[in-house]
C-alpha cells in the first residue's frame, strides 16, 4: 500500500516521475525506444542508431536529474562520509529479503574471510 504504490525498484521512468517530472508537472518518460534493444535485431539498431543514441543520452540526463534530487536527501539523512563511501562500495542500498539472502550471506562471509586472511598474512610478515 502507501509507499509501495509510490516506490519503484528498477524503473527509471517511475523514479524520474516520482522525484523530477511529477512534482514539476512534467510528462512521464517515453521508454519505447528501449524495445529496439530488447526485441530488435542488430540491423534495427543500425537503422535507428541516431534516435537510439539520443534515447541513451536522455536516460543519462534523466539519471543525473534524479541524482540531483536524491543525493541531498541521502546526505541529509546519512551525513557521515563513511556511509556514503559504504554505499558506493556495496553497490546496493538495501539488504535482500528474498531468496538471494543466502547468496548475500555467502558473499559477505567470503569477503570477510578474504580480508581476515590478508590481515593475518600482513601481520605474519612483520
Amino acid at each position: 500500500e502507501g509507499w509501495m504504490a509510490a516506490s519503484s525498484p528498477s524503473s527509471l521512468a517511475d523514479v524520474h516521475w516520482l522525484y523530477v517530472a511529477g512534482p514539476s508537472g512534467g510528462e512521464k518518460l517515453k521508454k519505447d525506444p528501449r524495445d529496439v534493444f530488447v526485441k530488435g535485431k542488430i540491423q534495427d539498431v543500425r537503422n535507428e542508431f541516431q534516435r537510439l543514441m539520443q534515447y541513451c543520452a536522455e536516460d543519462v540526463s534523466h539519471t543525473h536529474q534524479i541524482l540531483q534530487k536524491l543525493l541531498p536527501l541521502f546526505l541529509e539523512c546519512c551525513p557521515h562520509p563513511v556511509t556514503f563511501a559504504g554505499m558506493l562500495e556495496m553497490g546496493s542500498s538495501y539488504l535482500p529479503v528474498d531468496e538471494s539472502w543466502s547468496r548475500y550471506i555467502e558473499d559477505a562471509e567470503y569477503k570477510y574471510r578474504e580480508i581476515e586472511n590478508e590481515s593475518k598474512a600482513k601481520l605474519m610478515s612483520l
